[in-house]
């Protein structure tokens, strides 16, 4: 959020909530996670499988200061994961190769799923019983920009795309 704090950028698109109190934000969608597993992993036989069926699995997520990373830990500790800390992604890419290798599994979000993870031969995708798994997209902007009106209706427009 610095480029849009510092006047560099006028908006972005980005996961929400914002904690700055100087950024507004307009909710856009809902981005689920996925779990991934390797092809030689024992989940991988399954379909699908209930969070309570995972306790125990080691998990990979990106390392400490992503937003993804809190996201990951948080499901860890509520379902009793083992979050690795001694191999930590630097990127999606890092973490999908990590969990390749049969390192452990991991949470990714579904426009990376969808554009990069499901042709990957190495790589499943196990659907999760039970209540999905997301996060929230939204556009955000400096609260003092002389373009939020403009920037209101660039979200709805865009709502109204992505529902389409």
């Amino acid at each position: 959020m610095h480029g849009l704090e510092d006047g560099q950028a006028d908006m972005a698109i980005s996961l929400l909530p914002v904690h700055q109190k100087n950024l507004c934000s307009e909710f856009l969608f809902n981005d689920p996670l996925h779990l991934i597993v390797s092809k030689n992993h024992h989940l991988a036989e399954s379909e699908s499988v209930a969070m309570s069926n995972l306790m125990g699995e080691d998990v990979l997520a990106l390392e400490a200061g992503h937003q993804l990373h809190e996201t990951v830990r948080t499901i860890s500790e509520k379902a009793g994961l083992k979050l690795r800390t001694d191999y930590e992604g630097t990127s999606l890419d890092t973490l999908r190769g990590m969990v390749a290798m049969n390192l452990g599994i991991t949470f990714l979000p579904g426009l990376y799923v969808k554009a990069v993870v499901n042709s990957d031969p190495n790589l499943k995708k196990v659907a999760l019983d039970g209540a999905p798994l997301f996060r929230q997209i939204g556009l955000i902007w400096r609260q003092s920009s002389p373009y939020e009106k403009a920037l209101k209706n660039l979200a709805e427009t865009l709502k109204e795309e992505i529902t389409e």
